[in-house]
């Protein structure tokens, strides 16, 4: 927490290795254990304190798998109501995204003026992903949007969600929009892209693009099965 934050440990000169190139100091899945730094903490400290709040929340945005501990097992129209919530939960991340990167006017352009919950679908003639393709300026919007780590990740999750549900289109869709920034961002994010759109492809018996997708997934896994911290790759 925030005592051992102002601790005599902020005056080390290794305090920026020490904390970005261990996952031991903190534990990763606990962001309240960070806690709030003291007052008086020097700039270079404050630095250090938010590359690392970043770090966390990319690795936890990256393992978001909601979709594995929903069983979907209500029949097809129970399903459908689960699955809305889970576009909404995507939409509503997007649009706050929008709001915080290009402000309240441009939202209102991108979006018709309307962000009731009405005009959070995603898909269709009047959906969002729709609204956010219509010319290179909003494509532009809609990299830095979903270059956000929590937009990301709730992108991945649905995806997973719609596979679970055999909407295959509807997770091409999203893939195809996501998949070239999920590369350039790498690591996590380009393996588990690259797992997901070569299910997506063998579904579609699109089998030798699947293949390809698994080829291209197994040049970027650079840990063996039997290494420690594998599991995270190998069961995401």
């Amino acid at each position: 927490g925030s005592e051992n934050l102002g601790s005599e440990n902020l005056g080390s000169e290794n305090l920026g290795s020490d904390y970005l190139d261990s996952g031991e100091i903190f534990d990763f899945d606990d962001m309240d254990a960070l806690g709030v730094l003291p007052d008086g903490v020097p700039d270079e400290i404050k630095a250090v304190y938010s590359k690392l709040v970043e770090k966390i929340e990319e690795r936890k945005a990256v393992m978001k798998r909601d979709w594995t501990d929903t069983q979907f097992q209500g029949g097809f129209a129970n399903n459908q109501v689960v699955l809305k919530t889970y576009e909404k939960g995507l939409a509503k991340e997007l649009l706050s995204s929008l709001q915080r990167i290009e402000g309240g006017s441009k939202l209102a352009e991108i979006t018709g003026g309307d962000i009731g919950s009405s005009s959070l679908d995603l898909f269709g003639g009047n959906g969002l992903l729709l609204k956010l393709q219509e010319n290179t300026h909003r494509m532009d919007i809609a990299a830095k949007v979903l270059r956000r780590p929590k937009t990301l990740g709730h992108s991945l999750d649905l995806v997973g969600a719609y596979l679970k549900n055999y909407m295959i289109d509807k997770a091409d869709a999203i893939m195809q929009t996501i998949l070239p920034i999920c590369k350039q961002k790498g690591g996590l994010w380009e393996i588990k892209a690259l797992n997901f759109y070569a299910a997506i492809r063998a579904k579609q018996s699109r089998y030798s693009d699947s293949l390809t997708f698994l080829q291209d997934l197994l040049s970027v896994i650079t840990i063996g099965e039997d290494e420690e911290g594998a599991w995270e790759i190998y069961d995401m």
